[in-house]
């Protein structure tokens, strides 16, 4: 990827399909932006020829994964089923839903669960209130592990070492006027979520949510995932989320610990 939050690409094995390679990587893009993109804009932000760029799509969209609107293009529905192929065959999104979904229905508010991938954070499994929260978060979201309280969690369980390699192989970018981009108070912010266990994403994703998040640990305490709940910042406050809401989303995140 040739974002600024991305890490630096891996080479590829002499064998690998380069074909598939691009393909793979424009699903990729999709989960990461938010917005129907270009051909031009795709091209950019993957690292390959518009040429390139413009035979994944097209086949995407034959295949039925994308659809196209006069020069832009956007997912499908059918895109939604690759992430949701993941949670139907891996036990851990199994058994959180259960635990999210209760965390939900007492604290009313969507709540989710994510994984550390490639310096992403992952959502794999959620539950949604009715509500419209936030046009970022679903499953299979990829968000940029540096800004987001789920991501601030996971990278919180790295060692010194692996979190320093982390944060030197990134160019945070501004997401919004509130994101921190400063590796130094990025690497202070990451490991004072070490103690106390709670990580906060104020409008730093997108203006106006709010976010925490907290850690789920597997039988030796190591962090598995981090589970989170999200509001508009406008209706609910960091001071009353903190308060009261994560004594709550704790106890369900520990539950599912124990569940483990």
């Amino acid at each position: 990827m040739a974002d600024g939050d991305t890490q630096k690409a891996k080479p590829r094995a002499p064998e690998g399909m380069a074909g598939l390679a691009k393909g793979l990587a424009i699903i990729e893009l999709f989960q990461e932006t938010h917005d129907a993109v270009t051909v031009s804009s795709a091209a950019q932000a993957v690292g390959i020829s518009r040429a390139s760029a413009r035979r994944c799509m097209m086949t995407l969209m034959d295949l039925g994964f994308l659809a196209k609107n006069g020069s832009r293009f956007s997912p499908t529905p059918r895109m939604l089923r690759l992430g949701a192929s993941y949670a139907a065959s891996t036990p851990l999104p199994q058994l959180a839903q259960h635990y999210l979904e209760a965390a939900r229905n007492e604290l009313h508010e969507s709540v989710s669960l994510s994984i550390l991938e490639d310096g992403y954070s992952v959502f794999v499994a959620r539950a949604e209130v009715e509500r419209l929260v936030s046009m970022v978060v679903r499953i299979g979201s990829r968000l940029p592990a540096y800004a987001s309280a789920t991501g601030r969690v996971l990278l919180s369980a790295l060692s010194d070492s692996e979190l320093d390699h982390y944060l030197d192989g990134i160019e945070p970018k501004a997401l919004t006027s509130r994101t921190i981009t400063e590796t130094g108070h990025l690497r202070d912010v990451i490991k004072a979520v070490r103690t106390d266990r709670v990580a906060i994403s104020d409008q730093e994703l997108e203006e106006g949510m709010l976010s925490i998040a907290i850690p789920v640990t597997d039988p030796e305490g190591k962090v598995v995932a981090a589970m989170s709940l999200s509001a508009s910042s406008a209706r609910v406050p960091t001071e009353r989320m903190l308060k009261e809401m994560l004594p709550g989303l704790r106890m369900h995140a520990d539950a599912l610990s124990r569940a483990l």
